[in-house]
């Protein structure tokens, strides 16, 4: 693991632990890391904990503008799996209302449509956007939503069977 990518750890445990100073100080070594070696996922990486520990801090606004530079830096390198799980993240901050976080939620919809994304990062960013549909009380996106997570799971355990299967023979 590249240095760039320790300190981005570091920077999102500090964040987790409320050290909103020291994950600044963290996530900025990673930042100058991760730009040095080009590595556009770490970049994208970073760029979303810079959102979050903004966030944290209550300062929307940043957070937004890393959310949403994150999420470019991510689409631009065709790392979709980043770009979702920043969409989720903006969903997760948004405070707009429900017009935004259903725009937020249908390009997210559409990275998964038209790009193999992980399920682990199409689970995460829909765990994230039910988090909001919950608090919203928007009964029929917290409903296929979880249809959406269940699916997910279903998935993943007819892959384990096969696997499994092919395992034995």
């Amino acid at each position: 693991i590249n240095k760039e990518y320790i300190y981005n750890d570091i920077a999102q445990l500090k964040i987790k632990t409320r050290q909103l100073d020291s994950a600044y100080f963290y996530n900025k070594k990673a930042y100058g890391f991760a730009k040095n070696f080009k590595d556009q996922r770490c970049i994208a990486n970073v760029e979303r904990t810079f959102g979050e520990l903004f966030l944290k801090q209550n300062k929307k606004d940043s957070a937004d503008f890393y959310f949403k530079k994150s999420i470019q830096t991510s689409l631009d390198a065709t790392i979709y799996d980043t770009a979702l799980i920043g969409l989720g993240s903006l969903i997760e901050s948004n405070s707009k209302g429900t017009e935004t976080v259903n725009y937020y939620f249908k390009k997210g919809q559409e990275i998964i449509k038209q790009h193999n994304v992980n399920p682990s990062f199409q689970k995460l960013f829909y765990e994230q956007s039910l988090t909001k549909f919950q608090s919203l009380n928007d009964k029929n996106l917290v409903l296929s939503t979880q249809a959406k997570l269940l699916e997910i799971e279903k998935e993943k355990g007819i892959r384990r069977s096969i696997f499994a299967a092919e395992s034995s023979i």
